[in-house]
């Protein structure tokens, strides 16, 4: 980080060495909290870091507002700023970098239906957003967003996303059948039935092995 922040400050119109702090940052910020069962508690040092990413993010895209890569990058931003924060004791204030992060993401989807990658990260987001949703309590608006992961799932089973799609699709549906056994609704079963299935018929892998 160090290194890149020295070569940001000598040439801080370079979009490369931009790009690669905020890449910097982003580890380093899964590194002190964000990766799960490997990360060193700092949660204070991981928001920091990943709102510098971000805003790191934020100046490139505006820079040049037609640049995928770069709104794709701020996506990435904002999903790690917001899915920290909305794992810590209030979710609530996640909430808003992840709706920003949806938002955008939309745009992308719109501009390149058929991209494995923008609906892959639109996967990671519903689910995230589902979470927090719950959390702060408006359950109705977290079931849509579940619901959206396992619907999309399907479609990117086949293509280069498909562990990580099943990995989510998987998180999705042991989360609706939480919130569906909150509520006394008998379709929890079926979901838990649905999610033991998806991981029986799927060959081991690390992100499937943390779903459970």
């Amino acid at each position: 980080v160090t290194v890149r922040e020295a070569l940001v400050r000598d040439a801080p119109t370079n979009v490369d060495y931009r790009r690669a702090l905020m890449v910097s940052l982003g580890n380093l910020g899964d590194v002190l909290a964000a990766r799960p069962f490997e990360n060193l508690g700092d949660v204070a040092g991981a928001t920091t870091a990943f709102e510098r990413a971000t805003a790191l993010a934020r100046t490139t895209a505006a820079e040049d507002p037609v640049d995928r890569r770069a709104r794709f990058d701020l996506v990435n931003a904002l999903l790690r700023l917001g899915g920290l924060l909305a794992d810590g004791d209030t979710p609530g204030t996640g909430l808003a970098a992840l709706f920003e992060a949806d938002a955008v993401n939309a745009v992308l989807m719109s501009e390149e239906p058929d991209s494995h990658r923008y609906a892959f990260l639109q996967m990671v987001l519903d689910r995230r957003l589902g979470r927090a949703l719950a959390a702060v309590g408006r359950a109705g608006d977290a079931v849509t967003r579940f619901e959206r992961v396992r619907s999309a799932a399907p479609r990117l089973l086949t293509g280069p996303s498909a562990i990580g799609a099943r990995s989510q699709r998987v998180q999705a549906t042991v989360d609706l059948a939480r919130l569906r056994a909150a509520a006394r609704d008998p379709q929890a079963g079926a979901l838990a039935g649905d999610a033991a299935a998806d991981l029986d018929s799927a060959p081991p892998s690390p992100p499937l092995l943390a779903a459970t």
